[in-house]
C-alpha cells in the first residue's frame, strides 16, 4: 500500500512539474511512477504513466516514441474496461493526429473521448477536450460547431472561476476569428486571453495546438 501510494504521489508530482513546464522533474517522475506501478503489477497505474510518459516525448518533439509509448498503454488500458483511461488514451491518439495534420481524425478521437468524460462527470476534462475538439473543428472550417464547444469551454472555465481554464478558450476564440476574417474581434479576444493568463501566474505561454497555428498561418495580413 505504502508503495501504491508512492507511486500515485510521483504521478502527480510529474503532472505538476508539466504544468511548471519542468520537463526534467516530469520526466523522472513519471518514469519512477512508471517502475514502481510496474514491479506492484498494477496494469492501470503502469497505462497511466506510460501514457504520460507519451505525453511528454510528443512535447519534447519524439513523435516516434510517444506513439510507441501509447501504443503499450492502450494495450494495457483496452481489457482493464476502465473509460476515463481509454477516454484519455484516445484524446492523446487525437493529439498525435493534430500534429500530423489529420484534423479530421483528431476531432473524432476527442469527440468520442469529450463523451466519455461527460459520462464520467470528469468538468476539468471536459474543458480541456472541448477546446480541443473546438480547435479542429475550426480547422476543419466548421465555425459552427468551433464556436458551440469554444464557449462552452470558456462558461465552465469562468463558472469555476478558474483564470486558467479561461484563457486557453479565449486565445482559441480569437484565432476562430482570425478563420472567419473577423481582425478587430480576433485582436480583443486576443488581449482578453493575454490579461486572463497574466492575472493566473499558471501558464508560462500561449495554448498551443497544430490547427491554431495553420489557421494563423493562413492569415498573414492579421
Amino acid at each position: 500500500a505504502r508503495d501504491f501510494v508512492r507511486a500515485q504521489g510521483h504521478a502527480v508530482a510529474g503532472r505538476l512539474a508539466w504544468v511548471a513546464d519542468d520537463m526534467s522533474a516530469t520526466l523522472a517522475n513519471h518514469t519512477e511512477a512508471l517502475a514502481i506501478f510496474r514491479d506492484l503489477g498494477d496494469a492501470r497505474g503502469a497505462a497511466q504513466a506510460l501514457s504520460d510518459l507519451g505525453f511528454h516525448a510528443f512535447d519534447s518533439g519524439d513523435l516516434p516514441q510517444a506513439q510507441t509509448l501509447l501504443a503499450e498503454a492502450a494495450a494495457l488500458a483496452e481489457p482493464l474496461g476502465n473509460s476515463r483511461l481509454n477516454a484519455q488514451v484516445q484524446h492523446i491518439r487525437g493529439v498525435f493526429a493534430a500534429a500530423e495534420g489529420d484534423f479530421a481524425r483528431a476531432r473524432a478521437l476527442d469527440e468520442e473521448s469529450l463523451a466519455s468524460f461527460r459520462q464520467a462527470g470528469d468538468i476539468w476534462q471536459c474543458i480541456i477536450l472541448a477546446w480541443s475538439v473546438g480547435v479542429n473543428a475550426a480547422v476543419l472550417g466548421d465555425f459552427a460547431c468551433a464556436r458551440k464547444h469554444l464557449a462552452q469551454c470558456l462558461q465552465v472555465g469562468l463558472d469555476l472561476g478558474n483564470r486558467w481554464g479561461s484563457s486557453y478558450p479565449l486565445e482559441a476564440l480569437a484565432t476562430l476569428a482570425i478563420a472567419e476574417g473577423k481582425y478587430e474581434r480576433a485582436a480583443r479576444l486576443f488581449a482578453a486571453s493575454e490579461t486572463q493568463r497574466t492575472r493566473s501566474g499558471l501558464v508560462p505561454a500561449a495554448a498551443d495546438h497544430p490547427g491554431l497555428r495553420v489557421i494563423r498561418d493562413a492569415a498573414p495580413d492579421f
